[in-house]
């Protein structure tokens, strides 16, 4: 049974779950694009994989160039890496001449830009049907969703624990679900998801040397508004 990995690469708690999870031994992991950009549109006006302003975006051109990649059976996982190192720690500002050259090395023969942002698309509503609102995000069933942000790529020697305490039974501290999102934009490194309207946080992947941050980073985010 495949675990997907819902990410966007204008995200750099994204990128640096790809170093994490590169590190890891897991051979089920699926990555599927969520594009930030649409989640954050609001209620008004068409998807922006429908929107012509949008159809040169190269947050939305990478993504898509992903799923034409997977669609014709190429290097994904090194378009994805390349993808990732570009975005986040070269220089260069992207074009997407520059991302088109990233796909064709890793095997795409040709874009459709049509039928890959359909694909994108598409991908985004399976992630919001299953209760994705930010990236990266780890589902491993339905009911069964993690939100991973992590300050920094874990140690070597923690890759792999982190992992295998995320994926297990868990022994989580329960809080009321609108705390996910201050919890996600906040600063505190917190792995969380919501199930059964109750945001959780994973105790099991904390470093027991950061349990006072996380306290106060949940009572920062339940205290009330002055």
């Amino acid at each position: 049974m495949s675990i997907d990995v819902f990410f966007d690469y204008t995200c750099g708690f994204s990128n640096r779950a790809r170093h994490w999870l590169d590190a890891v031994d897991s051979e089920e992991l699926v990555w599927r694009p969520f594009s930030l950009l649409e989640q954050h549109r609001g209620a008004d006006g068409p998807p922006v994989f429908d929107r012509p302003d949008l159809a040169d975006d190269v947050s939305l051109i990478a993504l898509a160039v992903h799923e034409a990649v997977r669609a014709e059976g190429g290097d994904v996982e090194g378009y994805r890496r390349r993808m990732f190192t570009a975005w986040h720690e070269e220089p260069a500002r992207l074009a997407t001449v520059d991302i088109l050259g990233f796909g064709r090395d890793a095997g795409l023969g040709h874009f459709d830009h049509d039928v890959a942002f359909a694909a994108l698309g598409a991908e985004h509503a399976v992630g919001t049907k299953l209760g994705v609102f930010g990236t990266p995000t780890v589902v491993f069933a339905p009911g069964r969703v993690v939100f991973v942000k992590l300050d920094a790529v874990p140690v070597a020697e923690r890759a792999q624990p982190l992992w295998d305490s995320v994926g297990q039974d868990s022994a989580a501290v329960s809080l009321p679900a609108d705390l996910a999102l201050p919890l996600r934009t906040g600063r505190a490194d917190v792995l969380g998801w919501v199930e059964q309207g109750r945001c959780l946080l994973e105790l099991l992947a904390v470093d027991p040397a950061d349990d006072e941050r996380l306290a106060t980073a949940v009572l920062a985010c339940a205290a009330p508004v002055r």
